[in-house]
């Protein structure tokens, strides 16, 4: 069986300034606001909607655990939620991550994407923001 990953859509999600909250018994927990951002890709557009958030925790390993919760309104006025969770680490001065985001969509023209396997990735770009890609996973 041949495995193989399409390009889905690029995220860039704004972000406010960590809140930390501290040392808990899994590591440094550090809630990330998310504000906003762009979804642009061959298979979905639209927008960030404001209100979600990366719940971060720094492991004692120096890695980091995401959980990341928020919205997408697509271009056509959907909504889908997205629970975006992986591991990262910082790599040359530059935090990277893998993902295996999951969507959440109504009935109708994306209930697909319910069921679909994708993978993704992060990129911090700097204190106010994070890119993102998502792929399907296909032929499996």
């Amino acid at each position: 069986m041949t495995v193989s990953l399409e390009l889905v859509a690029t995220l860039f999600v704004a972000v406010d300034p960590p809140i930390e909250t501290g040392e808990l018994p899994s590591g440094f927990r550090r809630v990330i606001p998310i504000t906003g951002g762009t979804v642009d890709g061959p298979e979905l557009r639209g927008v960030v909607l404001p209100g979600g958030a990366d719940w971060n925790t720094r492991l004692p390993s120096g890695h980091a655990h995401l959980w990341a919760r928020y919205s997408i309104r697509t271009d056509d006025g959907v909504v889908l939620g997205v629970l975006n969770e992986g591991h990262g680490s910082w790599t040359d001065g530059r935090f990277l991550a893998h993902t295996h985001p999951r969507l959440e969509a109504p009935a109708g023209r994306y209930e697909s994407w319910n069921t679909t396997t994708l993978v993704g990735t992060v990129t911090a770009t700097g204190p106010g923001g994070v890119d993102i890609a998502w792929y399907r996973v296909s032929g499996v």
